[in-house]
């Protein structure tokens, strides 16, 4: 059995061999396809990278190639994905994924089909499908398994409406619309410079907590929109 830790972060398994996870959570890039470099020369790459349940469709698809030199064996999870100031994915009942696992030959390509199994919601719902790479059998030492992450919404899409406040070395986003928020290139301006946050994302009726990484007050945020265009997001100063 193989546990993973966090990105960056190495465990054992009970016969002793180290594995490695890159962990690439979805968006990584805000254009079509993401795409990562993995061991073994294979590349996997996801299109589109954003799904979204189309209103009365019960299906939706995503693309997986490999246009590396190797051959790449993964499996596919859809998880429930919900935020409590970090975020958290669980097993859910409500969608499915077919094939769960495949090899992808050298310069191939699979389609993978998402179904969701119940009733439409009636609100805006979030799942992450998880694109796992399989350790190859047998082999000794270091592997470095690669995980791609990528985000699925179904339900009406509704508006995000995003809040922020700061408390100590801790900025907390609050979306109290009925949307989720997807902040790319999210920067905070610390102590007159702008510092890099990374993607984010805040669900609808969530608050999605972030470590800045030097003390002092924010002075501003601001991000790129789905549409490429850089927005502000006022901090309250009264509500951390």
């Amino acid at each position: 059995m193989i546990r993973f830790r966090s990105e960056g972060s190495a465990s054992r398994s009970s016969t002793g061999r180290r594995f490695l996870q890159a962990t690439l959570l979805g968006l990584l890039t805000l254009g079509p396809a993401v795409s990562a470099q993995g061991a073994g020369s294979f590349s996997l790459s996801v299109s589109p990278t954003t799904l979204n349940l189309a209103p009365g469709a019960r299906t939706v698809s995503v693309t997986v190639s490999n246009s590396g030199t190797q051959p790449v064996t993964f499996s596919a999870q859809l998880m429930g994905w919900t935020q409590s100031g970090t975020d958290a994915l669980t097993p859910t009942p409500d969608m499915i994924v077919a094939p769960a696992q495949l090899t992808l030959p050298a310069g191939g390509r699979q389609v993978l089909r998402l179904a969701r199994l119940g009733t439409p919601p009636t609100t805006q719902r979030a799942y992450r499908l998880l694109l796992t790479q399989q350790p190859t059998a047998g082999a000794t030492g270091v592997q470095t398994l690669l995980r791609l992450s990528v985000p699925l919404f179904d339900g009406p899409r509704g508006e995000a409406q995003v809040k922020a406040g700061q408390l100590g070395r801790v900025l907390t986003l609050r979306n109290v619309g009925s949307g989720h928020a997807k902040l790319g290139a999210l920067e905070a301006q610390l102590a007159g410079r702008w510092v890099p946050l990374g993607l984010t994302y805040v669900l609808p009726g969530t608050q999605r907590s972030l470590t800045l990484p030097a003390e002092g007050a924010v002075t501003g945020l601001r991000y790129t929109d789905e549409d490429g265009r850089l927005q502000s997001l006022p901090i309250d100063p009264v509500r951390p």
